[in-house]
């Protein structure tokens, strides 16, 4: 087993640990020894394995949340502060929330804005929010096609990671997740993407060793981040390398384009508009994980457009990406429609 330490900023309360190993959910109980009530918060896919959590627990309740983007809505988060209050949380209780990122996402939401916030836990089903959605506080929840346009930020009491789930995860969502990891360590981290290289066929093959460093290497990349930025006003926007073009991909498909198939279709284009150095370095694990690259010719250019222009990181009405200046280095560029349009893949 791996554990990492989160050191958040001054403000928030306190540091907590991630757990990555296998057969971690009897070390749950410890985590909320200090809790009066719990909450489990499950994608209703996870009913199972919340089950077995909850009978480490003693009266602790199930909240399913029906599996899908379609579930991250500001109804449902309201939904689950109801079944809150009536399970009776206050202050000293806890959330655990099981599934893949959009559970993580509102439950930690409805974590957050309830009683101005009580304890929460993820325990992440999936890769993608094992080396991405589940780490660094980020919670939100969509408005209408924009893509977590309400949220907050609230960093999760302890995080437990158990790559058991993930013997039993597709083909395509494992790849999904590794999207993730490539872009960290594409835009962070030179040596990172050197050994993501290396052992993309071992990771693939879902060596335990291989994914547990995978999936190590891709949480410390992030924290680094969160501890420097936690707020996205500076570093923390590398994160979003392909996410600009990739939401609005995601969204015009009416999220039939799962997230990380959106992101590596947007990384390309991104780095096409950029012209990235050493792309074909990129784009070559993107193909070996036989994910998309290039945006459904359907989808009509000004559509996609007008969703860029609602993305959290513009300014002043610009529409600005995260990209690469060369493997392991990036920075945020501005864009206009013409570039889009002649570079759009």
């Amino acid at each position: 087993m791996k554990t990492i330490t989160i050191h958040p900023p001054a403000h928030q309360a306190s540091e907590y640990p991630v757990l990555i190993g296998k057969d971690l959910l009897t070390r749950i109980p410890e985590l909320i020894a200090n809790s009066d009530r719990v909450a489990i918060v499950h994608d209703a896919r996870m009913e199972n394995r919340a089950r077995r959590i909850s009978g480490l627990l003693n009266n602790a309740v199930m909240i399913p949340v029906v599996s899908g983007e379609a579930s991250k809505t500001t109804s449902e988060a309201e939904r689950l502060c109801a079944e809150f209050l009536k399970a009776g949380l206050s202050r000293k209780s806890t959330v655990i929330a099981v599934g893949g990122g959009m559970l993580t996402d509102i439950a930690g939401f409805a974590a957050s804005v309830y009683q101005r916030g009580i304890n929460v836990i993820h325990v992440p089903t999936t890769l993608l929010a094992m080396v991405d959605a589940a780490v660094g506080g980020k919670t939100a929840v969509d408005l209408g096609p924009t893509k977590n346009m309400i949220g907050t930020i609230h960093q999760p009491s302890a995080i437990v990671m158990d790559i058991a789930t993930l013997t039993t995860l597709p083909k395509t969502a494992f790849a999904e997740g590794l999207v993730e990891a490539v872009k960290m360590a594409a835009i962070l981290d030179a040596d990172a993407f050197a050994d993501m290289e290396k052992n993309l066929p071992a990771i693939l093959a879902r060596d335990e060793a291989a994914l547990m460093e995978c999936i190590a290497l891709s949480v410390q990349m992030k924290a680094a981040v969160i501890e420097e930025d936690e707020r996205e006003t500076g570093r923390r926007m590398l994160l979003n390398f392909g996410h600009t073009v990739g939401h609005a991909v995601e969204a015009l498909s009416n999220f039939a384009i799962p997230h990380g198939q959106a992101v590596s279709i947007g990384m390309v284009c991104e780095m096409r508009m950029a012209q990235t150095p050493e792309a074909d370095r990129i784009l070559a694990l993107l193909k070996m994980m036989d994910m998309p690259t290039a945006i459904p010719a359907e989808f009509a250019t000004a559509d996609l457009w007008k969703l860029m222009t609602q993305d959290k990181k513009n300014s002043s009405g610009v529409v600005r990406i995260a990209v690469p200046d060369a493997i392991g280095h990036g920075s945020v560029k501005n864009i206009t429609e013409e570039l889009f349009t002649r570079c759009r893949s």
